[in-house]
């Protein structure tokens, strides 16, 4: 003989519904909570991508504003190379170079990510480099070396700048697909 009768069995069924209406609610909040960490992480994610290309906006300009500058220096080392042996009395104008590595060094202050600090690190040596070689271009030194030394120099910022491009373009990529970069750095959180 059971000793469940029709209210008791029907108090049974309203316990258990309870029970899974109190867990069902415990499920949707912690289904958005879930939802809502994801959507943070990858809005995160997306806003250091903005910031990574804007950085490496910024270093392609004033890379690229210190390539054009070492190119009129050695345009202008050329012209004279070719009507002079040496630097008698002439002088080059250095107050654009000095302005370009002043630039890249105040670049490196900034933070920016690892490889744009090599791409401007490397510039600004190379800048630095053609500043003071410019700068001692007086008296008897050779036009011909001097020449030679521009070029170099104006080859590793060529050099720089292209890696500062590539770097832009790997963001840039990056900021249009959806789910590479974002993907990468939510995995490599989660490890």
């Amino acid at each position: 003989m059971s000793s469940f009768h029709r209210g008791d069995w029907l108090s049974a069924a309203q316990t258990v519904a309870s029970i899974v209406a109190i867990a069902g609610a415990y499920g949707v909040v912690f289904v958005q909570d879930c939802l809502e960490r994801k959507r943070a992480e990858r809005t995160e994610a997306r806003q250091l991508l903005r910031d990574r290309y804007q950085a490496a906006t910024y270093v392609h300009a004033i890379i690229g504003n210190a390539v054009d500058v070492a190119k009129e220096t050695v345009d202008g080392v050329a012209e004279l190379a070719s009507r002079h042996t040496i630097f008698e009395q002439l002088a080059l104008e250095t107050a654009r170079l000095d302005v370009s590595a002043d630039a890249l060094a105040q670049a490196l202050h900034r933070p920016l990510p690892s490889e744009l600090i090599e791409c401007v690190h490397s510039a600004w040596q190379a800048s630095q480099l053609l500043a003071r070689a410019a700068h001692r271009a007086h008296g008897q030194m050779n036009c011909t070396t001097m020449l030679e030394y521009c070029r170099v120099q104006h080859a590793a910022l060529q050099g720089a700048l292209r890696n500062a491009i590539a770097s832009r373009e790997k963001w840039r990529n990056d900021l249009s697909s959806e789910g590479s970069v974002v993907d990468r750095l939510r995995e490599a959180r989660e490890m």
